[in-house]
Formats: C-alpha cells, structure tokens, sequence
C-alpha cells in the first residue's frame, strides 16, 4: 500500500510540474511581413537619403512594426521588415500600417533592393546613384 501511494504521489508531482500553473510564460512572436512599396526612386543623388514609406499588414491587436534586417552583397540589398507580436489576449483583425526604410548610398552605381515578400520570393527594385 505504502509502494502504491509513493508511486501515485511521484505520478502527481511529475505531471503538476509538467504543467504551467501559472502562466508565466510570455506571448511573444517575431515574425517578417510583406513590405508593399509604392514610390520607389529611380535615381538618388550620392549622399541623400530618401525615406522609403513600406506598408504591411499586422496579424492581430497585439502585433507591431519591430526593425529591418538587412544583408547586403556589394550592390544588392536583402530587406527583411520584422513585426513583434507580444501578449496573448490578441482581438484577429488585419490592419495595415507604415513605416520608413532609409535609402543612403554614397557612392554611385546602380543598386539592387529585395523586399521580402515570402519565402523565396522578393519585390526587388533597382536605383542609380549618381555623383
């Protein structure tokens, strides 16, 4: 009897710890989103910056614009917008919002920019950079 209860109370430690109690553990989510672009230059003087306006769409209440990750190559640029997500109490409802991505180049050529739309798939856009 006495093997039997130390047995069952072990099983019913192991699960309660199993388990979050509490709820302690945070909502909280990186996610990228499509970058829609509407004005994109041609051409940019070397040395200007240019406020790109990048729409895209959050997920639910809780999401908001959270950085740009970029990697470069030479003259080619991958963009990458990332939305942070935190709280679990979220109402689902799409909205659409803008940010800025600065363009400063200093030295002329022809640059390449690939917003991330999906995976493997890209709005890519070209500007020249004259003296």
């Amino acid at each position: 009897m006495k093997k039997t209860y130390t047995v069952i109370l072990a099983l019913c430690v192991l699960i309660i710890s199993a388990c979050e109690i509490d709820g302690s553990k945070p909502c909280i989510e990186e996610k990228p989103a499509a970058a829609i672009l509407s004005d994109f230059p041609d051409s940019l003087k070397a040395g200007d910056t240019y406020d790109l306006e990048i729409k895209f769409v959050l997920e639910n209440s809780c999401g908001e614009f959270e950085r740009f990750d970029v990697s470069n190559d030479e003259m080619s640029f991958d963009v990458k917008l990332m939305t942070k997500y935190e709280g679990c109490n979220c109402n689902l409802e799409f909205t659409e919002e803008v940010t800025t991505y600065k363009i400063d180049l200093d030295f002329p050529g022809v640059y390449e920019f690939n917003f991330w739309q999906s995976d493997q798939d890209f709005d890519t856009r070209t500007v020249h950079i004259y003296p």
